[in-house]
């Protein structure tokens, strides 16, 4: 799935750069979302595709030259492609599925910035 064709407004990211075991840990983690909220969007940001995830419905953004670092974690903040984004560790497991609302971001006192 490409990018363009995802225009929501909220949705969930994942970086998996560097080894393959993150990977493997997105897939299962997108696999425990799935049994709870099965059509909210994803997008995670790889330097490998994942035909697994494809088949899980979720959107694959390339990092060319990652630095398997948190600064690969910036960058795919940087390019969500949500106005409301949660970022998630590939490690992380869904239980439970919160439907409330994700709330806006507030702006910080004097910068008119979120």
């Amino acid at each position: 799935m490409s990018k363009e064709s995802n225009q929501d407004d909220r949705g969930l990211i994942y970086v998996a750069t560097g080894r393959d075991r993150y990977l493997s840990e997105v897939e299962a983690s997108v696999t425990s979302l799935r049994k709870h909220m099965p059509d909210l969007p994803v997008t995670v940001y790889s330097d490998t595709a994942s035909e697994r995830l494809a088949g899980l419905g979720v959107y694959q953004e390339r990092i060319d030259n990652p630095s398997s670092s948190y600064l690969d974690k910036v960058v795919a903040l940087q390019r969500s492609p949500y106005a409301r984004t949660i970022f998630l560790d590939t490690d992380t497991w869904i239980t439970a599925a919160d439907r409330r609302p994700v709330p806006a971001p507030r702006s910080r006192a004097g910068s008119g910035s979120p």
